[in-house]
């Protein structure tokens, strides 16, 4: 113990750092020993600030807020909006109503916060604060650029959002045509050959287009995409499943974007999540005093 305060005093001397010295000599101890002139430690980050990340379309991502000496402050993550910032976590409590977004505090020092199934709204500044005076505040930046691999929406069936986060569902009555538009996007130095290479599955299985004559594919080269169309005529309910585009070369890679639910139905399509006797059930529970028998007759 000796031994190391005697270095210590030794690299102080060298330094021109004595007992009693200017101003300046002190704010070079605080830097150095991380203090504040009160002389306690105070909360700060342990990570560069102001860093950029980007991602793709349908990515999940991980905001690390690692802060040492938090002592009694508290830290929370915000959004920066156009007329101010939303409040997404306070401490280990998440107060947004995106179920996308949840804060995951990572012992011993991480106030991690996860996002799932980035969307290009989702880009902007994040800023993570501990509640010092003034605020210590720690920025990041999201870009989200388009997915790789996606299928694009159109017009012609009824799309809803799945319970699955980033996976749509289509509505087709039987009889009618199934037209899914897969798109990948071209990055510089890509072969249109590899790239066009599209394969697409029902359920996990790489659909036949020699046995299942109902069923056609088409492919539309452009100079920054490649654009896949698959065809299924005449549709019935055995159509129905997940579909999913994907290129070979890529298979160790996860594209989120890349896959949709159809349902052929003949009806109402909230039968298909069981949305009917819910809805039922909530207009039960909003007419107080009002018998459940004379509702139902």
């Amino acid at each position: 113990m000796l031994r190391y305060w005697l270095y210590t005093a030794g690299l102080l001397l060298s330094s021109g750092v004595f007992l009693g010295s200017s101003e300046k000599d002190s704010s070079w101890l605080d830097s150095v020993l991380g203090k504040s002139k009160s002389g306690v430690f105070s909360p700060d980050f342990e990570e560069e600030n102001n860093t950029v990340i980007t991602l793709r379309n349908g990515d999940s991502v991980v905001l690390d807020c690692k802060v040492y000496m938090l002592k009694d402050k508290m830290v929370s993550w915000h959004r920066r909006t156009g007329s101010g910032a939303e409040l997404l976590t306070v401490g280990d409590s998440t107060y947004t109503g995106d179920p996308r977004i949840i804060g995951v505090p990572t012992y011993p020092n991480n106030w991690r916060l996860n996002i799932s199934d980035v969307t290009p709204s989702d880009g902007g500044t994040y800023l993570c604060q501990i509640s010092t005076h003034p605020p210590t505040v720690l920025h990041k930046t999201l870009i989200v650029k388009d997915a790789i691999v996606e299928i694009l929406e159109d017009s012609s069936s009824d799309v809803v959002k799945g319970p699955d986060y980033g996976v749509d569902d289509k509505f087709f009555n039987p009889g009618s045509n199934i037209q899914l538009s897969c798109v990948i996007r071209r990055t510089p130095g890509d072969p249109v050959d590899l790239i066009s290479n599209i394969v697409w599955t029902k359920d996990e299985e790489i659909i036949d287009f020699h046995t299942r004559h109902s069923v056609s594919v088409g492919t539309q080269v452009e100079s920054e995409r490649i654009i896949s169309t698959l065809l299924v005529k005449n549709a019935d309910l055995e159509d129905s499943g997940k579909y999913t585009c994907s290129l070979p070369h890529l298979s160790n890679t996860s594209f989120p974007r890349a896959s949709v639910i159809v349902h052929v139905i003949q009806g109402d399509r909230m039968a298909v999540y069981g949305l009917a006797s819910s809805l039922s059930s909530t207009y039960l529970c909003l007419l107080p005093g009002i018998a459940v028998l004379d509702l139902l007759l």
